[in-house]
């Protein structure tokens, strides 16, 4: 049977095949031709209610899967091959494990942080927030941990950060960037109606969805370095530097390093850990 460009991509990205085996092995053939590399397609953005539905539900699960099956947590701590050591498995996890942060602050309600109704009411909280840079005590007051547990999620990103490797601008970044994006949506929750004028077909972004996508890019940003030992720029350089110096000559050098290449553009492109699934 043969492997397919995506199977073997998916494959590679589960820590279960690399480049270099198809150097090793002759009897493994993967059929690209003259097209283009394959990427995933993206799938439409979550929808910020139905994922804050079952995010409880999602963690609970989670926390049981780790006790029965025995993996280990955080994600970013497995290795290749073990169980839930896949790329997309570490993606996933660990945005998981930031969420549980959140679910767990105080009197936090989740459902209301995606809610179209209880957003003037949310950000008008963040601003009265003293320098929402670190977790917070949780207080009992359900409005003030809602608007206060983003930041336990994000902050236990920036720790995984650090603890991997990944550059601290990037955090920081991300940190930024949420409450910038929160104050664009304070300012419009205050003119909706003119929203939709100049973005036809959008909805304000809620504290959620604007989190979601924060969480979202940083446990990818973990889980790279935690799979591939490097930022995948570099990670993809290295390994490329590998296979030209040690298979010079190979028949099949130019077809591995084409496979590193859509590799990096698959990752590059995917905006959920699902988007290697399909």
């Amino acid at each position: 049977m043969l492997f397919s460009f995506s199977m073997a991509s998916k494959l590679m990205i589960a820590g279960m095949v690399h480049p270099l085996h198809a150097l090793r092995s002759e009897p493994l053939h993967f059929p690209y031709e003259d097209g283009p590399f394959e990427r995933p397609l993206s799938r439409p953005r979550p929808d910020a209610v139905a994922v804050a539905s079952t995010l409880r539900e999602r963690l609970d699960r989670y926390k049981l899967s780790a006790e029965s099956e025995g993996f280990r947590t955080p994600a970013c701590t497995r290795q290749r091959g073990e169980a839930r050591g896949a790329f997309w498995d570490i993606w996933e996890d660990t945005r998981l494990e930031a969420m549980q942060c959140l679910a767990e602050h105080g009197a936090t309600q989740v459902d209301d942080l995606a809610a179209a109704k209880a957003q003037p009411a949310l950000l008008g909280a963040l601003g009265r927030l003293d320098a929402p840079k670190h977790p917070f005590t949780p207080t009992g007051d359900a409005l003030m941990d809602t608007i206060s547990a983003p930041f336990c999620a994000l902050h236990y990103l920036a720790e995984k950060c650090v603890e991997v490797g990944v550059a601290s601008e990037i955090p920081a970044s991300a940190h930024k960037s949420f409450i910038g994006r929160c104050e664009f949506a304070g300012i419009w929750q205050q003119n909706q109606r003119g929203y939709p004028l100049l973005f036809p077909g959008y909805n304000i972004p809620t504290v959620f969805s604007i989190l979601w996508d924060a969480v979202t890019r940083l446990a990818k940003d973990i889980a790279v370095i935690s799979f591939f030992g490097a930022p995948l720029e570099t990670a993809i350089r290295r390994d490329l530097q590998y296979i030209t110096a040690k298979y010079a000559k190979h028949p099949r050098l130019e077809e591995c390093c084409r496979q590193l290449a859509s590799l990096e553009a698959q990752i590059h492109e995917a905006t959920e850990p699902d988007d290697f699934q399909t």
